[in-house]
């Protein structure tokens, strides 16, 4: 039953192979940079674009916020975020507000959903907003996002045949080492023929 083992071990590792693959094929860039506010804070901003990932899984995209006090430190901050990319689901749509004091942390995130493969461009804006509601751009970042598929087949039943492929190989070797082999049998028989000759 030598056979079923390296079977089942082949497939066993076509399955793992397969769907770690599929697990971090996603790429994501992180770029941080540095704002300094009219009224003297400072504001750190750090983005996380999916630059590739797969079509029908929901890809992240991030923007971290975070300030430190400065001459305007009780005043209250409101900033606002938009992912603009044509052709995609994106969630939530529309401008994401924040308000928050100088010295805390705030964070803006997005889904990203492809139906068909190909590269989208999209920009991701972040703004301050006044207190008459209008809002300066401190910050544009473009990018390009890839959607990829498995020669046509979503990314979930990829994944659920890499653990059918894992499931049916460890089976081949579990059964293999737990079934005896000709060997074996053979060697058995051979000990019986012995014992009758010798009683």
């Amino acid at each position: 039953m030598r056979w079923h083992f390296w079977l089942g071990l082949a497939l066993a590792l076509l399955g793992a192979i397969t769907l770690l693959f599929t697990l971090f094929f996603r790429q994501i860039q992180t770029s941080t940079v540095n704002l300094s506010l009219a009224n003297g804070v400072q504001v750190r901003l750090t983005a996380s674009i999916t630059d590739r990932g797969w079509v029908q899984d929901a890809n992240d995209f991030a923007l971290k916020l975070v300030s430190q006090p400065g001459t305007g430190g009780e005043t209250p901050l409101r900033f606002g975020a938009r992912l603009e990319m044509d052709n995609l689901q994106v969630s939530p749509q529309g401008t994401i507000t924040r308000s928050m004091e100088a010295g805390d942390a705030a964070t803006f995130s997005w889904q990203v959903r492809a139906y068909t493969p190909g590269v989208t461009p999209g920009v991701l804006w972040f703004s301050q907003i006044d207190n008459s509601g209008n809002g300066s751009v401190l910050y544009a970042k473009e990018f390009n996002f890839a959607a990829n598929n498995f020669w046509g087949l979503a990314p979930f039943w990829v994944r659920c045949l890499a653990v059918v492929l894992l499931l049916i190989g460890g089976g081949l070797m579990w059964w293999a080492k737990h079934t005896p082999g000709k060997t074996h049998k053979m060697s058995k028989k051979s000990t019986k023929a012995t014992e009758n000759q010798v009683s």
